[in-house]
């Protein structure tokens, strides 16, 4: 006796529940998709509007920072750049940054404690200036007087 593969059973159909629950786990999926890529652009642009995106913008580099050490300060850049700050400016330069082109202008300073810099015997700071809500410079530096400073990335 020959046995047959083929099956006379009737696939099941789709109801209407699984139906919905399908188009809804999609939606759910580019939802997510949509709010992720959004958080990555505003990253990559450089737009920062507060110390939540601040935040991010670092994350983006490479930097944990605890959010709740969060120091926002408005302040204005100094219109003409002393040598100390010429050299800061210099750091700046390097990393892409030009703090000449925003001289006199107010400016919102973000300093946050890092919190994944390794090999470090004391406190680090990461630092992020933004006029306008675009990222203009920053650094990473410790708190100590005599420690390091140096680019973002």
């Amino acid at each position: 006796m020959q046995e047959s593969w083929v099956t006379t059973e009737q696939p099941k159909k789709f109801g209407k529940k699984t139906a919905v629950c399908i188009v809804l786990g999609i939606a759910a999926i580019l939802y997510l998709m949509v709010v992720i890529r959004g958080i990555d652009r505003n990253a990559a642009s450089g737009k920062v509007s507060d110390a939540e995106t601040a935040a991010e913008y670092l994350l983006s580099l490479g930097w944990e920072v605890d959010l709740s050490t969060c120091q926002m300060q408005e302040t204005a850049l100094p219109e003409y750049f002393d040598t100390t700050f010429a050299a800061y400016n210099k750091l700046q330069l390097e990393q892409g940054f030009d703090l000449e082109k925003f001289a006199g202008k107010s400016i919102t300073v973000y300093t946050f404690q890092v919190t994944n810099y390794t090999n470090a015997n004391c406190d680090v700071l990461a630092c992020l200036m933004t006029c306008k809500n675009r990222v203009i410079g920053g650094d990473i530096h410790s708190a100590e007087l005599d420690g390091f400073m140096h680019a973002l990335q």
